[in-house]
């Protein structure tokens, strides 16, 4: 996941890849107006920061170790964003203009813009950021000096984001999100396996089989850190795109902005009317839809797919069911269902995962309405790394061992998978 305060200086980033161009450390320093000494410990810093050796010399000259080109792909990658974002939103396509206000960013811009965006005050961003007002004001002064554009504007609630501000400030994000990767990539080379895998989990998703497939994932890298975070749709598609989650696990909902994110079907399966095992309609042969109105429900929230296709199916009843419960997640709805004569809309996927096994069953009724595909949505310019890769291998074999059959995944999610 990303994260702006652990940036190092952009500077020394740029000597960096200097130095990595050249294969020279005194004509990579000069090109960037730093003397060598200079240039020496700007590398040891970003070494120290990278827990990694990058360069390693021999008489031909300098040349970047296994780490280093990891990171050097990682930092063209960053400016190439930057310099892109300030073309469209700034510069009007003009790439020269952008290149050389791309040149004048400095990690201590994106990270202050970023605080006042998330903020949206002063005194609040100085506080995450350890600093000063005075010097947030003034780092903030500068950025936009330095682009020749206003970024802030004042509220009666304070100095914040404008709407150009906060975009650009996104932008910025997802293109440090680069260096986090690089990061990651290079402790995996190292063996160090400090990987984190931020995972977004949308209500009513399959968290029964997120968490199989978690596991799965820990037997293979033992050391690597998990977090789901779960929330609405729209809110873990902020995050995503923000570089806070490095995927988001549930329905596929074709976003307006779908250029920004790609989205990865895994499995697509019917809605069935779900009850206790002893409920009176379970020995019924043939369930009629009148014999579901006259049960009481177990909803999920406004809006969702499941509450859309509650509604289409008794759109033309005359009878229409009561629902006093209006539950999140499955396991809520399970646990209902478990302890009442009530129904709602599960999958054949959930109650196979129900921890209530043997307690909870369908009916014998067809809703017919098929159900979106279930599955990972991603950055689209996203680049899988081993761990994240493998959890998608994890994830994919769950499925193809439940006898479903899962969506043909893109070539480069199954790099070091094994099906």
């Amino acid at each position: 996941m990303s994260d702006v305060t652990r940036i190092p200086s952009f500077r020394h980033l740029r000597v960096f890849d200097a130095i990595a161009q050249f294969k020279n450390f005194s004509r990579g320093a000069a090109s960037v107006h730093l003397s060598q000494p200079a240039a020496t410990q700007a590398i040891l810093n970003l070494e120290k920061w990278a827990q990694a050796s990058l360069f390693y010399r021999n008489k031909g000259g300098t040349y970047l170790t296994e780490e280093g080109t990891v990171l050097q792909e990682a930092v063209q990658r960053m400016f190439d964003r930057v310099e892109k974002t300030l073309a469209a939103e700034v510069f009007d396509d003009s790439s020269e203009k952008a290149r050389f206000a791309a040149s004048r960013v400095k990690s201590s811009h994106v990270k202050v813009l970023r605080a006042i965006s998330e903020f949206s005050s002063i005194e609040l961003a100085a506080n995450a950021l350890k600093l000063s007002r005075p010097a947030v004001q003034r780092i903030a002064r500068d950025l936009e000096i330095s682009l020749g554009i206003t970024l802030f504007e004042r509220t009666p609630r304070g100095v914040c984001a404008s709407a150009l501000g906060s975009r650009i400030s996104q932008c910025f994000q997802r293109a440090c999100f680069e260096l986090s990767a690089a990061l990651d990539e290079i402790a995996l080379l190292q063996q160090r396996f400090s990987m984190q895998l931020f995972i977004g989990a949308q209500p009513l998703c399959s968290t029964s089989l997120l968490a199989a497939s978690i596991n799965d994932l820990l037997t293979i890298y033992p050391q690597t850190h998990i977090r789901v975070i779960e929330g609405s749709y729209h809110y873990l598609l902020n995050e995503l795109q923000n570089g806070r989650i490095d995927m988001m696990f549930g329905a596929l909902k074709c976003p307006e902005n779908l250029d920004k994110v790609r989205e990865i079907p895994m499995f697509q399966e019917p809605y069935c009317v779900a009850a206790r095992t002893d409920h009176p309609l379970m020995s019924k042969k043939r369930v009629t839809l009148r014999d579901i109105a006259a049960c009481d429900w177990v909803l999920s929230g406004p809006s969702t797919q499941r509450r859309r296709t509650f509604e289409q199916m008794f759109a033309n009843s005359p009878i229409k069911p009561t629902t006093q419960i209006e539950a999140t997640s499955v396991s809520a709805q399970i646990a209902f269902l478990a302890s009442s004569n009530r129904l709602a809309l599960l999958t054949p996927l959930e109650l196979e995962f129900d921890p209530h096994m043997g307690k909870i069953g369908k009916l014998d009724y067809d809703t017919g309405i098929t159900r979106i595909p279930d599955g990972l949505t991603v950055r689209s310019d996203w680049k899988p790394n081993a761990v994240q890769s493998r959890f998608v291998g994890c994830m994919r074999s769950r499925i193809v061992d439940m006898q479903r059959s899962p969506e043909d995944l893109p070539a480069d999610l199954m790099l070091d998978v094994i099906s």
